[in-house]
């Protein structure tokens, strides 16, 4: 499925992108920075095929019982779509990060799109190598305190999550910095 980067005049198919961001002699490569679980979890995410509670119930897993709610605002339906981007507590995290990187804040309809916003919102501040690790890395967090929240019992506190997004991408970019990757 080949899309089209808004600004942009390469197409080029987002599960390469992904993954092209771990193989060497690629445009998106990334040495030692992204960690293989990151790609593969984005990756995922653009197939729809993370845990989330509507994709057991489809799969039979969790008994009617449980219900389908979002672990993070206990509302909506939890789809990858609605846990990572239209979750209330996951848009107050992309606005956080929106502001910090000072781009503009989309609500998407779909998690390709909101992909290809960010990536073309980021285009002109961040090198192409780079442009996909701070969406893995927000989308990483907030899937991070939802499991927090139903495995450990913790908080879903915004603050928390935009602080690790901060650290993970500054550390990304120190190990970038220092392979030489830019």
């Amino acid at each position: 499925m080949a899309h089209q980067i808004f600004n942009d005049v390469a197409i080029f198919d987002l599960n390469d992108m992904i993954w092209l961001t771990v193989l060497p002699n690629s445009t998106y490569y990334q040495p030692n920075i992204l960690q293989h679980q990151h790609a593969v979890f984005g990756w995922k995410c653009i197939r729809d095929r993370i845990a989330t509670r509507e994709q057991l119930n489809k799969r039979g897993v969790l008994s009617n019982s449980i219900p389908n709610e979002c672990a993070l605002c206990n509302g909506g339906g939890e789809s990858v779509l609605h846990l990572l981007v239209l979750c209330p507590f996951a848009s107050a995290v992309w606005q956080q990060v929106c502001a910090w990187a000072d781009i503009a804040f989309y609500q998407a309809v779909s998690l390709v799109e909101h992909m290809m916003l960010f990536y073309a919102s980021v285009e002109r501040r961040v090198p192409a190598k780079k442009r996909l690790l701070l969406w893995l890395a927000v989308i990483w967090a907030i899937w991070c305190r939802r499991n927090a929240v139903i495995f450990k019992n913790e908080e879903a506190v915004v603050a928390e999550v935009f602080e690790q997004i901060r650290l993970s991408s500054w550390h990304w970019q120190i190990i970038g910095e220092s392979k030489g990757s830019n």
